[in-house]
């Protein structure tokens, strides 16, 4: 397996850990012959280069050894001696699991037994047996059936908590739920006062010089989409059909790479073999960014034929369309100025850090529209 896609395997691994173990928690990962070792509150050891692309199953009665890594589903009915970690798919376990359990962008269902921690991103998490260390949901709900228990600590944020009275958690209960988002009015107000101050004293001529440049950025841009809508009209749909249909599990992805993208590239920066894969990478994050952007205008078109009640064009005239009413609240903010011109462009920059970062969760998921979730 190559550098890249090791580093980015080791970060996510990592990130789940982090979420996991409680403040403080010293986490450290080293890469060695392919395989990735992140210590901290848990020891956990996955082999990358063992990495699958199917769904497995353990059956009843058979036993698995050695860590579950793929990109696929995991069902484990027997036992699994060592961890089951899906990118992408559900991991179901009525059995039991000696290692943790973790889940990108998928499913969690446990009825049997994990001996260490359970972790999921972007995807819900069921558990109505035994969880031996800690468990932690990212932008997911979890629910505590009759007879689970957690010997660690629960940590659920961007998602709701269900615990039935039965259930037992021994460590400590933390929750960041969704109640945070009625802070978005302020905010958005805040925002407006801000930009308003700003071009309050910018004179007309410039306002005038920075809307043509406004305008020449947006179709410019609008442009490459509709050239992506072009060449690749079947990826580009693909892609847009996994934000359409899964789009918590897209912007929860597509939030997790915007993160670590920073420390993946700092990792690069400080390993000499690393250097010269630096720009190859910014080209591939930028071609990732602008594919996104292009599924997720596709699907504002859609939106949009849908309510007008008229068909959708073919795929470059659609991802243009969407790509203008992307751009129509910061377009409107720069055209009437102000306190509501400043609201408008602080909503629109939030419209914008929406569309990228599902766009990039979809992008991972499809593997650039090549094949879908």
């Amino acid at each position: 397996m190559n550098a890249p896609r090791r580093l980015v395997f080791a970060a996510l691994a990592s990130a789940a850990l982090l979420a996991a173990a409680p403040a403080g928690a010293k986490i450290q990962v080293t890469d060695k012959d392919g395989a990735l070792s992140i210590n901290g509150k848990a020891d956990v050891r996955i082999d990358a280069d063992k990495m699958r692309h199917d769904d497995v199953r353990v059956a009843k009665g058979d036993v698995s050894r050695g860590d579950i890594v793929t990109s696929g589903s995991i069902d484990v009915e027997g036992e699994v001696d060592g961890s089951c970690v899906s990118f992408g798919g559900r991991v179901n376990v009525p059995g039991t699991v000696r290692g943790d359990v973790v889940a990108f962008g998928g499913s969690i269902g446990l009825g049997g037994s994990a001996s260490k921690d359970v972790a999921a991103i972007g995807g819900p998490v069921t558990v109505s047996g035994k969880v031996g260390g800690d468990l932690a949901a990212i932008g997911g709900d979890v629910e505590l059936a009759k007879g689970a228990e957690v010997s660690g600590d629960l940590s659920v944020v961007g998602g709701r908590l269900t615990k039935d009275g039965g259930a037992v958690v021994r460590g400590q209960i933390s929750q960041v739920g969704l109640g945070a988002l009625a802070a978005l009015v302020p905010a958005l107000a805040h925002g407006g006062a801000k930009f308003a101050k700003t071009h309050e004293r910018v004179e007309e001529t410039s306002r005038a010089v920075k809307l043509a440049a406004f305008l020449g950025f947006a179709l410019g841009t609008g442009l490459v989409l509709a050239l992506i809508g072009l060449f690749f009209p079947e990826q580009s749909r693909g892609a847009a059909a996994v934000i359409r249909g899964d789009f918590w599990r897209a912007a929860g992805i597509g939030t997790l790479m915007l993160v670590l993208f920073l420390p993946a590239l700092l990792g690069l920066v400080v390993s000499i073999l690393g250097i010269p894969l630096i720009p190859f990478a910014f080209l591939a994050w930028c071609a990732a960014i602008l594919f996104g952007l292009a599924a997720f205008s596709h699907v504002l078109a859609e939106r949009a034929a849908e309510s007008l009640g008229r068909p959708l064009p073919a795929a470059p005239l659609a991802v243009a369309a969407g790509w203008l009413i992307l751009e129509l609240l910061p377009f409107c903010g720069r055209l009437v100025g102000g306190f509501v011109g400043g609201t408008f462009l602080f909503a629109g920059f939030l419209l914008l850090s929406c569309a990228v970062a599902t766009g990039l969760g979809a992008v991972w998921i499809t593997r650039f529209g090549r094949r879908l979730s």
